[in-house]
Parts: structure tokens; C-alpha cells; sequence
């Protein structure tokens, strides 16, 4: 083969990689397993307490650290109601907890904040001023009442010169909304979620929980104190590196998939059977588990997934596509007749003559 055609395969998997990723990159991690029975060897048919079905698990998690900066407003509840559900200000010092470790990445995040009630007590634009963030969080009182859709609409008017291709609020509140000038909060939420801002709840207490849940992300704390973990977690959660993640996963055509979770679409050709998950976005150090069980009456060897549509697709920061492929694992299916109780395992009834490659996959 002369220098020419190989400077050419060269320049071909070099290109291919660039537009494609390789196989296990180190953006996600990837393991696939079959994590019962611990043999990995089910039977066609279930008698004298011989499994016939196996459960598999595909973990993922995400390696990839978000370099792209974001603009976060932060809406902390200061109704009359926060004098009993908060009384040592811990809302305050979760939120300069979380200025804090968005501080950390060196990366020019901005942040504002939003303090209402019953109105708009206080905003700050976002800036990446993030001491002058933590110091206009001390203007957080508590007096009147409970008003989402202002929150939400001084938010909206906030995010409006946000030049960050990442936007999130996060919107604390420990009320029911209040708000009697018939304003809809929840067809607001929806219009900033379709321009492209996440919205995360935190419902503290006694929260009227369907109010936060109906426009956001929601996540509750009982007690005030355990605050400082819930905005740890979104100081992470906020910075989104992996975008629309997609699993592709095929069985070989014998083998039934069942009781999957999360749901996925569900597809047979004459390949096999396809599962798909779209996972869409995932942060950093985030791990998904996606189970499924599954079960054959037609003994054999089987390797899941078939490299044929088996991949994970994404994009890193919502620009580089990459297509990973999935690990390997093996099932092995034995043949056992219904209504067997023979104590052997591997006693079988045959009731006709077997082709060689028949008789090969009942007795391997």
C-alpha cells in the first residue's frame, strides 16, 4: 500500500473521530450488567425455583465538567410566613453556600436575585459580581404574603439581557401562592421553560406542594436546616455539560425485554428488539440507571447488546457530537420442559430428534 492511500485512511479516521467521538470516550462512563442471577444462566421455563429471567442494568455517568458559563437567578421567598418556616435565615446562608461553589469553577457564571412576596422587594440584575450577590442577599425579610407570578415575571424581565446560553432559576418558597390578581404563574413557567430557562422549586415545610410542582423541577426539605444540601446539589445541577443524550440498546431477537425503567421506546425489526431512552440533558458527575428484565424460550448463548443500533449519543456543551459504544455482556438461556421436576438442571425431555445446532445449544 504506497504513502498516498495510507496519508488518506489516515486523514479519514482522523476526520470520522472529530465528527463522531470514539468509541468509550472518557465523556461518560459506561457499564452494562446483568446484575441477577449472579450466574447469569436463566431457563426457558420457570419450575422448582430455577430462574427464567434475568435483570440487566446500564449505568451512566457523566465525566464531563461544563466549562460554559451560566446565568442563574436566585427567587427566595420573603412572605410574613418565613418568620415561623425559617426564623435563623437559613435560605440566606444556603444561597451564599451556593454562590460560593459556582464560584469555584472560575468560570464567569452570573448570578442575580430576586426577593418577593406579595411584590418585588428586591432585585438584583445578574452579575458576576458574586461578593455583591452574597451581600444583597441580606436584604431578605419577612412580611406580606405569597406571590408566584411575580417572582417569575421579575425573573423573566431579569433573564431578558442574559447573554449565557445557560439559564436557570431556582425559586424557593414554603406557601401556597396568594397572588388574587388572576394572574396565571403556571402558563408563565411555561413560557420561560419554552425560551429555554430551567426551573428548579424548593418547597420548604408545609409548602403547598402542587403550586411549586406545577412549574418546576421540584425538590423539598422539611426542616430549614437541611437547605445548604439541596443548594449544594443544584450548584452542580445548574451547570448542564451533556445534551441530548440518547440510548439505543438491542437485544438479539429471542430475547423479550420487560418491566423497563425508565421508559423507553420500544421498537422489533429483524435485527432485534430496541430499546431507546432519551435522557436529554445531564450535569456533571450525574449518574443514570436504566433496568430492564428479560427472558427467552429459545435456549443459546446471548450477547447483549448486538452491536447493530446499540450506541449513546449526545452532544458535549450542546456543540460536539459524540457516539459511544455500549459494553457487552452475555446471558446464557438452558432448556427446561414445563412441568420438569427432574432434580438434575440440566435434565431435559425431547420429544422429537435435534438438529446438531439444536442439540448444541440445549447441551452446551
Amino acid at each position: 500500500m504506497n504513502k498516498r492511500i495510507l496519508r488518506l485512511i489516515s486523514i479519514m479516521i482522523i476526520t470520522f473521530g472529530f465528527l463522531f467521538g470514539t468509541a468509550y470516550s472518557n465523556n461518560i462512563s459506561i457499564t452494562n450488567e446483568i446484575t441477577s442471577p449472579a450466574n447469569k444462566t436463566i431457563w426457558t421455563y420457570n419450575t422448582k425455583g430455577l430462574p427464567n429471567e434475568a435483570a440487566v442494568a446500564i449505568n451512566l455517568t457523566n465525566e464531563v465538567q461544563s466549562r460554559e458559563p451560566v446565568t442563574v437567578i436566585l427567587a427566595i421567598d420573603c412572605s410574613g410566613s418565613m418568620i415561623e418556616s425559617d426564623p435563623d435565615r437559613f435560605r440566606v446562608e444556603a444561597a451564599k453556600d451556593f454562590v460560593n461553589l459556582i464560584a469555584e469553577d472560575n468560570v464567569s457564571h452570573k448570578i442575580g436575585v430576586v426577593l418577593w412576596k406579595d411584590f418585588i422587594s428586591g432585585v438584583l440584575e445578574p452579575t458576576d459580581d458574586l461578593d455583591a450577590v452574597k451581600n444583597y442577599l441580606n436584604n431578605a425579610d419577612a412580611s406580606g404574603f405569597t406571590c408566584i407570578y411575580e417572582a417569575l415575571n421579575a425573573a423573566d424581565l431579569s433573564f431578558k439581557n442574559a447573554s449565557t446560553k445557560g439559564k436557570v432559576l431556582i425559586l424557593l418558597s414554603d406557601g401556597y401562592d396568594e397572588c388574587y390578581s388572576g394572574s396565571d404563574f403556571v402558563a408563565k413557567a411555561r413560557d420561560m421553560r419554552s425560551n429555554g430557562i430551567s426551573i428548579y422549586t424548593i418547597g420548604l415545610g408545609y409548602s403547598w406542594i402542587e403550586d411549586l410542582r406545577s412549574i418546576g423541577e421540584y425538590s423539598h426539605v422539611s426542616s430549614p436546616d437541611a437547605m445548604p444540601l439541596i443548594f449544594r446539589d443544584f450548584a452542580t445541577k445548574v451547570k448542564i455539560s451533556l445534551t441530548h443524550v440518547k440510548i439505543e440498546y438491542q437485544l438479539p431477537k429471542n430475547l423479550e425485554p420487560f418491566d423497563i425503567f425508565p421508559a423507553a421506546v420500544y421498537s422489533s425489526t429483524e435485527e432485534g428488539n430496541i430499546l431507546t431512552w432519551f435522557i436529554r440533558d445531564m450535569y456533571y458527575k450525574q449518574n443514570k440507571t436504566l433496568t430492564f428484565k428479560t427472558r427467552s424460550k429459545n435456549p443459546g448463548n446471548y450477547t447483549m447488546p448486538t452491536p447493530i443500533n446499540s450506541t449513546i449519543t449526545y452532544f458535549v456543551e450542546g456543540i460536539k457530537f459524540y457516539k459511544d459504544g455500549i459494553p457487552q455482556t452475555n446471558l446464557k438461556v438452558k432448556f427446561r420442559q414445563p412441568g420438569n421436576d427432574a432434580e438434575e438442571d440440566d435434565y431435559i425431555q425431547i420429544s422429537q430428534p435435534l438438529k446438531v445446532e439444536e442439540a448444541s445449544k440445549i447441551f452446551d
